[in-house]
């Protein structure tokens, strides 16, 4: 089992560290990281087999999104190259942490596939024994105590070395078998019955595949309430539609997505802020489908008294 998780300059975590158990549930106010917490995992999993690309992390469930914003986007924060998750397992108190780095091969391609250096876990903490052995070997002994001594303590460092390279390789295997079939679920019932998600019912379709539609259609009062509700998230800035699907040719929408429904977060530096309907949090999805549900005319009127009344 995975002890502790400490993620580095991925998405929206730029240096955090959580305790695991056996269950782990989270919360937090929306787009704050739930989903990049398991994303990053995700990203693991396919460094761990040395496949990070496209492909390999859509398999897993994971939202695709250009390099600018995979990597932490923050204003006032310098950009990084590259993304460092490190795990430790929990019988494995005496090991050091295995440690995942992964860095864009070319950060303007939107199809770039993601570097994983061939390190070893325990590289710095051998750089590190060996500069001290190297040390050990430098010093003088001058009588034959100090001699008996100073090989003692080599010997003693030599060992240090040893286990900790063995140990290395041996939980670096066990992570690897743990990570490497790891994938994020996100199922429907029309999934699970082999019906495909698509029931194209107006306004807004029973599974939201005609959001950005229906925002399109709303008066500027409706919409300035469904904008009023959306500010409710701390990090939400704007939403626009790009009714050319410009955006579309520039990489925002790497999953092939159809919604030309766009959001700008107020923390992200402006060069990199624009998030794709399929690369936001399905948080903000969720509360724009039964507000604009709410607030359309076009939504039928049964639903709609049926839901004045809960109120």
């Amino acid at each position: 089992m995975i002890r502790t998780l400490h993620i580095q300059n991925y998405k929206s975590i730029v240096d955090h560290s959580i305790e695991l158990g056996r269950l782990n549930v989270f919360i937090g106010e929306n787009g704050c990281g739930k989903t990049n917490l398991l994303e990053a995992v995700a990203m693991a999993g396919a460094a761990s087999i040395g496949k990070v690309d496209t492909e390999e992390l859509h398999s897993r469930g994971v939202r695709i999104a250009r390099p600018s914003i995979t990597l932490s986007s923050f204003q006032g924060q310098k950009a990084k190259k590259k993304v460092r998750i490190d795990l430790a397992l929990a019988d494995e108190d005496n090991k050091l942490p295995v440690f995942f780095e992964f860095m864009p091969v070319d950060p303007e391609s939107i199809t770039t596939e993601w570097a994983v250096p061939l390190s070893s876990p325990t590289d710095e903490a051998r750089d590190k024994t060996i500069a001290e052995l190297n040390a050990k070997l430098s010093e003088t002994a001058d009588t034959p105590r100090l001699r008996a001594e100073h090989n003692r303590e080599y010997k003693k460092a030599l060992a240090k070395l040893t286990e900790l390279l063995l140990g290395g390789v041996e939980q670096r295997g066990v992570v690897t078998r743990l990570l490497s079939g790891y994938a994020i679920y996100n199922i429907t019932a029309p999934a699970l019955r082999g019906i495909v998600a698509d029931s194209r019912r107006e306004p807004l379709g029973i599974y939201g595949e005609n959001l950005d539609v229906v925002i399109a259609s709303l008066p500027k009062s409706e919409l300035q309430e469904l904008i009023t509700g959306a500010n409710l998230m701390g990090w939400f800035d704007s939403l626009f539609l790009d009714t050319d699907d410009a955006l579309k040719l520039k990489g925002y929408k790497l999953g092939r997505s159809t919604s030309r429904l766009y959001f700008r977060d107020k923390f992200m530096r402006r060069a990199a802020n624009i998030l794709s309907a399929e690369n936001a949090n399905e948080g903000v999805l969720h509360v724009l489908f039964y507000l604009t549900l709410f607030l359309s005319k076009k939504t039928p009127a049964f639903l709609r008294l049926i839901i004045s009344k809960q109120v």
